[in-house]
């Protein structure tokens, strides 16, 4: 399949279904874009973009195909660049895709040892919560396992992040310790915002507690700004192991009987990538990082 025929239905996808802007992206014409969409439609034998009125749309299948287009469009850059480089070398670049919770929490403290032990690798850290399938330049993603239908993906557990909830000393003594959850409903809570895409599900799950959905006092969508939020006595909110660890002020644990979600963090880099040694270098440089830094926090 021809990549540059890929390349500019993903280019168009993206431009909102837009010839002109997809083609001034790509330094093209119109009407070359247009032909070469045609021509990719030929190749795979279904329409993936449709007409309503005078204005173009991307058909189903043409979203669906839009997915695997931009998987198979990363690959490719990949492979491509694993012919110009030394699998060997421990030079380069290393491009981390991660969520903003773990960008702006704790990834600065868990990479500095690998960043001093090897001056010769530039190490940029992209935080972003939109969807990995949504992505694209990045070398390895520290993120949730996602769905990998190609069997593409190297995805290897690196930790796993334990939920609970939390208050500051100032809130108990201001507010009291809840007993039990249906006590939550007397207290103020801190929830996240619900107009963005998490890339992990049951993401305020402590707001369903008492049986009911109940309403925070204060949304912030952000775990970083969640534990600001606990820090400062503003309420309660879900915290995670990993979390309290880096606490500016002494947390107390709220209802320690109930248990919140887990969620497993992956090290995820397509195979090829991941043959390169600095890649394995960082993945067990990190893996012992987070043995030694979560294997005695309890979260009761």
């Amino acid at each position: 399949m021809n990549i540059d025929k890929l390349k500019g239905f993903c280019f168009f996808v993206e431009a909102g279904a837009s010839y002109d802007a997809a083609a001034t992206k790509m330094n093209m014409s119109v009407s070359g874009l247009y032909k070469s969409i045609k021509a990719l439609e030929n190749d795979v034998g279904y329409k993936l973009v449709d007409m309503q009125g005078a204005i173009p749309i991307v058909t189903s299948r043409g979203r669906k195909f839009y997915e695997y287009a931009k998987v198979i469009l990363n690959v490719a850059a990949h492979s491509l660049r694993a012919l110009e480089e030394d699998f060997l070398s421990l030079s380069g670049t290393i491009r981390i895709s991660t969520t903003v919770a773990i960008a702006s929490l704790w990834i600065t403290d868990d990479i500095a040892s690998f960043v001093k032990e090897n001056p010769t690798i530039q190490v940029c850290v992209i935080g972003s919560d939109v969807p990995l399938d949504k992505l694209s330049n990045y070398d390895v993603a520290l993120r949730p396992k996602v769905d990998d239908p190609l069997n593409i993906l190297e995805q290897r557990l690196i930790t796993t992040q334990k939920m609970g909830l939390y208050a500051s000393e100032e809130y108990i003594k201001t507010f009291g310790l809840p007993q039990t959850s249906e006590d939550l409903k007397d207290h103020r809570l801190i929830g996240y915002g619900e107009d963005i895409d998490f890339p992990y599900n049951e993401i305020n799950w402590h707001l369903y507690l008492g049986g009911v959905k109940l309403k925070p006092c204060f949304n912030i969508n952000s775990g970083h700004g969640i534990l600001r939020s606990v820090e400062n006595g503003i309420g309660i909110g879900p915290i995670s192991n990993i979390g309290i660890t880096i606490s500016r002020v002494p947390l107390v644990h709220i209802l320690p009987e109930i248990s919140g979600p887990t969620i497993d963090w992956y090290f995820i880099a397509d195979k090829t990538t991941f043959e390169f040694q600095r890649i394995q270098l960082l993945y067990e440089n990190l893996k012992k990082r987070y043995k030694s830094k979560f294997d005695y926090v309890n979260i009761s």
